[in-house]
């Protein structure tokens, strides 16, 4: 293949993550900075194209200097494919924004955009433990539920570029209130707050997911049933995936897949205990072996760099 290099940017909520990346998955000159510092879109685009523009002088200095920049890719929440737009996430009070339009104007590159969970699933699938599995669900566990759906080897985003939303699938009827405003949403039970809320209900006692993740390894029977009762959420939410999609694998990370060793085997167990019996026992839970982050990012140059792939 061609030597290529594009641009990643992966925008969170607190920070966004930007790099050269190549089309075997090098990353160079790796930085970031606050999004939380830029409440004002106009604000942080400059900021961003700020970044962009050292790392086009960066690599001049490297040895990729006479490899031209393709574009840049961006993964962000809430972002349609489709029209290029950031469509008022939880996380963000920019409201809609068309970033990739104005970054392209800004930049003088072309500019690629995508929801971020799916940029994390195109990282895996190029990149990661789903690389040549060409059905396959990535689920992100952190302050929210993000879903990117690989069907037949292709993304699967829809037309109107919302497809995928894992993370809002009903687990319980008039259950806990989501993010969204929706309620009884996977995300409101497998996520780091659902965490936090389920702990209460069962310690007692207010405990973050990492207090919950340390006691739960320290032995406490409490912190276990957390565990294990947010395992049984996430496994029945993915029962519903895989009803509809018959996925071969399903990809777990983030911060709440880490809640016990063995927190990947316990969502096993009641995946297949909820699943639809001809598909039973078909579709492996791995957690992923990549940096959520590095992930994100690699992902997100894939918009460039493996355009047929994405």
């Amino acid at each position: 293949m061609k030597a290529r290099v594009a641009i990643g940017v992966d925008i969170g909520g607190t920070n966004t993550k930007l790099a050269l990346v190549t089309h075997d998955g090098q990353m160079r000159g790796a930085r970031s900075f606050k999004t939380q510092d830029f409440p004002v879109f106009s604000d942080y685009l400059k900021e961003l194209t700020r970044h962009i523009k050292e790392l086009v002088e960066f690599k001049k200095t490297t040895s990729l200097a006479d490899i031209p920049i393709a574009g840049v890719g961006v993964g962000a929440p809430n972002a349609n494919w489709n029209n290029g737009m950031i469509e008022s996430p939880v996380n963000l009070k920019w409201g809609r924004v068309d970033l990739a339009h104005q970054l392209e104007a800004a930049v003088g590159l072309p500019v690629e955009l995508d929801n971020d969970a799916n940029t994390a699933a195109i990282g895996e699938a190029l990149f990661g433990v789903a690389k040549g599995v060409r059905d396959f669900i990535l689920v992100t566990l952190g302050t929210g539920v993000g879903t990117g759906v690989y069907a037949e080897g292709l993304m699967i985003r829809s037309q109107n570029g919302k497809a995928g939303e894992g993370g809002h699938i009903n687990v319980e009827k008039d259950g806990r209130l989501c993010g969204c405003g929706g309620k009884g949403h996977l995300e409101a039970y497998a996520s780091s707050s659902g965490v936090e809320l389920t702990a209460l209900e069962i310690m007692g006692e207010k405990k973050t997911a990492k207090e919950v993740s340390d006691l739960c390894r320290q032995g406490d029977k409490k912190a276990d049933q957390v565990v294990e009762k947010t395992a049984e959420w996430l496994g029945l939410g993915m029962s519903t995936m895989g009803a509809m999609l018959n996925p071969s694998l399903f990809v777990i990370g983030g911060g709440v897949s880490q809640l016990s060793d063995d927190f990947h085997k316990r969502v096993q167990h009641w995946l297949d205990h909820y699943a639809f019996k001809p598909i039973k026992h078909e579709a492996q839970v791995k957690l992923t072996q990549m940096n959520q982050e590095n992930g994100s990012v690699l992902g997100a140059a894939a918009l460039i760099l493996h355009a047929h792939q994405t």
